[in-house]
């Protein structure tokens, strides 16, 4: 985010300030709305990364109801046999939360990549 900000080109800002916005208003009017893309790209990297998160919740997690998807799926091995198809299957369906969230979020993610700044 941080270098997304930083790339914005500084005419923008240096209009919006001859404009008579407050520092506020710039961040609000116009960084913002330029950094839609990012966020949204941030948003996904997040919730795939909360989503797929495995020790912490195998240490502090102790009740079965409050279990994460991915330690379900570790159940679903055992010691002596492991059904690969029951595996496969809930495998299949905890990625399906990420792609319905990414398919949601895909126009923001080819807008980052098609917006360009004022040439200077």
């Amino acid at each position: 985010m941080r270098q997304f900000i930083e790339a914005i080109p500084t005419d923008y800002i240096d209009a919006a300030r001859i404009d008579g916005l407050s520092e506020f208003g710039i961040f609000f009017k116009i960084v913002l709305p330029l950094s839609k893309p990012t966020l949204a790209i941030l948003a996904v990297i997040k919730f795939f990364w909360t989503w797929n998160e495995f020790m912490w919740p195998l240490v502090m997690i102790h009740e079965e109801n409050m279990k994460t998807v991915t330690l379900g799926l570790s159940y679903f091995s055992g010691v002596w046999h492991t059904e690969y198809t029951l595996v496969c299957t809930a495998s299949f369906l905890s990625v399906v939360p990420v792609l319905i969230i990414f398919i949601f979020l895909q126009k923001y993610v080819v807008k980052g990549m098609t917006v360009t700044g004022i040439k200077g």
